[in-house]
């Protein structure tokens, strides 16, 4: 019973955080991916850890917060925090920018298949 509670958590959280940030580096090509198994559910951890620790602040400690209270709102804070911006950034931003460049290459491939026929036959080259 030598190992404090406190140490263990912080522990598991780096060995976690740590295992996130291979994970976004291997598959750092794949936005949806990233999103989809690293960043939501990262987010959705996060909160889930704040909110319980929020109860157990109000309901086991009344109210008052102790050193491992706050050592474990500024964890899942920042957890929350890191992966909801980092959520937000890429799939509102950089898989928009994506989707944007495929429409348009679809359109360029679209107009260019279009010049290459007439009347649904294509032109004979001589």
């Amino acid at each position: 019973m030598g190992f404090n509670r406190l140490v263990v958590g912080l522990a598991c959280c780096a060995i976690g955080g740590i295992g996130m940030c291979y994970l976004w580096w291997r598959q750092r090509a794949i936005y949806p991916w990233l999103v989809s198994n690293i960043f939501v559910p990262g987010w959705l951890s996060g909160l889930g850890g704040l909110i319980s620790t929020f109860v157990s602040i109000y309901t086991h400690n009344n109210g008052v917060y102790g050193a491992s209270s706050i050592a474990s709102v500024a964890v899942t804070g920042a957890t929350t925090v890191i992966c909801g911006f980092l959520a937000a950034f890429y799939s509102f931003w950089l898989l928009r920018r994506l989707k944007n460049e495929h429409e348009q290459k679809q359109k360029q491939k679209e107009m260019g298949s279009e010049a290459g026929t007439e009347n649904g036959t294509e032109k004979e080259s001589k």
